[in-house]
């Protein structure tokens, strides 16, 4: 590298997209005398008239392709590969955009889902179709720990561990996703006891085209154990729902992790 006679500054002068001889940027016979073409070009039989194109530039980079027919072959006919190379370009030019948009929505997705495995919580993500599309770390160890969720061994869909929650659970997922605002449910695990609220709101829509009916619209899912001090004062519960006093505080004893039993012995 330290004896290449080709100066990287000449490189700037290349035209991205447009097939370019090494004789454009130094002189076929300045290179033929060189210890760089002697020593190591030629024992490889890469001529000193070699092809190269910049497929792309951006900031103070670039992908430059250099293609090295044999010598003896290509010497004959320089120009015949030159123009099979340049059909071949803008595939070549598809294919970096390609890789570069995959290589960005790797990164999102995986950005997305460390995000999301440091969420207190647990988040599930569904498709149109109920099934899960995505579980964070706290989502995966719910549907093991907790008898609350669980996936049905037959549709594969996300479901209420007890059977009896199905419908109501489904009327939740239907009703954010008709009116496009966040439902709230309570489930309790089936052999804990432990409380847990549901929170449910439809994807954000955004353009899905190209995108697989069932992946067209989703839901979104947080869970998070009942606290039993939730600070919501009954004036606004009956504001946000247009339930009654005795009912407003039936339901803020329930968010708070109480049992109907237990609320009917506390309010006498």
């Amino acid at each position: 590298a330290s004896i290449n006679p080709y100066p990287a500054e000449s490189f700037q002068r290349l035209v991205p997209g447009r097939v370019d001889f090494a004789g454009t940027l130094l002189p076929v016979q300045d290179v033929l005398g060189t210890e760089f073409y002697n020593d190591w070009m030629k024992p490889q039989g890469i001529s000193a008239n070699h092809l190269g194109v910049v497929l792309s530039r951006s900031g103070g980079g670039m992908s430059l392709l250099c293609v090295a027919p044999q010598a003896r072959v290509f010497d004959k006919n320089p120009k015949r590969f030159g123009d099979r190379l340049q059909m071949l370009v803008p595939h070549m030019t598809k294919a970096l955009e390609l890789n570069r948009v995959l290589a960005n929505a790797a990164l999102a997705h995986e950005t997305s889902n460390a995000m999301l495995d440091s969420i207190p919580a647990a988040v599930f993500l569904l498709t149109g179709g109920s099934t899960i599309l995505f579980a964070n770390r706290r989502g995966e160890e719910l549907l093991h720990n907790e008898q609350v969720l669980a996936v049905d061994a037959v549709t594969r869909k996300l479901r209420p561990f007890c059977f009896s929650e199905g419908k109501r659970f489904e009327g939740a997922i239907a009703k954010a996703n008709l009116e496009r605002q966040p439902q709230f449910m309570r489930l309790v695990a089936g052999e804990t006891g432990a409380a847990f609220i549901l929170a449910v709101g439809p994807r954000a829509r955004r353009d899905t085209k190209g995108l697989p009916m069932h992946l067209r619209e989703g839901t979104g899912i947080i869970v998070t154990p009942s606290s039993g001090q939730v600070d919501l004062r009954i004036e606004d519960i009956r504001a946000a729902t247009g339930l009654s006093q005795a009912e407003a505080k039936l339901a803020k004893a329930l968010v708070s992790g109480s049992t109907t039993i237990e609320f009917a012995e506390a309010a006498g």
